[in-house]
């Protein structure tokens, strides 16, 4: 994937027993209108038929490598071990890219004295795929990224030099960004959704141990497991209450929120409705 006149991005995809979710990911990474892309897989030694789909794009690769691993964040410092371009971005399993020129847009921009690029989420809703716009953790404060790793580009040299932290199971993406912001690193936000991300993601799944892993990277008080729940339990029946909703009123709710907008999906990419 040569193209000498444009930077070098690197697109990690980290992948286990995902043989159902994988090919959408590869396809949006490889279907980019960017063309100076490396793209390089780093699998934790599957044992479905995940190797065998993977195999399908081989040509369309440049790193692939199947092997045991420590957890999501040791196989993305693997990624991060071999990369070569200027910007890097992770895009695992079961995640895509929106459309096919979400590239051409973040790179085309000119971020020399910059060394974090994010930008917004997608996320499928009751009624439809909408676009959450980014809250920054130094902007709102407390615990939370406030950000997707699958929408945020780093520069590599930067990450080399900060990787993941193994010893935060499910919060390493946030100290790794955190670190980079407390260490004066220039970040730029871009007002475009980047990926379509699973709901059901890992830091979606283990939501109690993220919260106490990154209050220990803040060096906060952690909250009681009683407020957590509590916590929990209101999100839930929030959400079981937006299920039961018709659509018409869920979209009549999703429409006053000003940091959604509903956005179309064609083809297996999200394209914004009226762009």
């Amino acid at each position: 994937m040569e193209n000498h006149k444009r930077p070098l991005v690197s697109v990690v995809t980290v992948t286990y027993n995902c043989e159902k979710r994988i090919a959408r990911t590869i396809e949006s990474v490889i279907n980019q209108s960017y063309t100076n892309i490396e793209y390089i897989v780093i699998d934790g030694k599957s044992t479905d038929n995940t190797l065998s789909v993977i195999e399908k794009y081989r040509d369309k690769l440049d790193y692939v490598i199947s092997e045991p691993d420590l957890g999501i964040f040791d196989a993305m410092n693997k990624g991060i071990a071999v990369a070569n371009g200027l910007w890097i971005n992770f895009m695992n399993a079961g995640d895509v890219f929106v459309h096919s020129g979400v590239l051409e847009e973040i790179v085309q921009s000119n971020h020399n004295d910059v060394g974090v690029i994010f930008g917004d989420k997608a996320l499928l809703l009751k009624d439809g795929i909408y676009q959450i716009a980014a809250r920054p953790f130094y902007k709102v404060g407390g615990t939370g990224m406030g950000i997707n790793h699958q929408c945020v580009f780093v520069r590599t040299d930067l990450i080399k030099g900060s990787p993941f932290d193994l010893q935060f199971k499910v919060a390493a993406d946030y100290k790794m960004i955190h670190s980079l912001y407390t260490m004066g690193i220039a970040f730029k936000y871009v007002a475009k959704p980047v990926a379509l991300v699973e709901s059901t993601g890992f830091s979606t799944r283990n939501k109690h141990r993220q919260m106490l892993e990154e209050e220990r990277i803040l060096g906060l008080p952690h909250r009681s497991v009683f407020v957590f729940y509590k916590e929990s339990i209101i999100g839930k029946m929030k959400r079981m209450l937006l299920a039961a909703l018709p659509v018409c009123i869920v979209r009549r709710i999703n429409s006053h929120n000003p940091n959604i907008k509903k956005i179309d999906c064609k083809n297996g990419f999200c394209l914004v409705v009226g762009q």
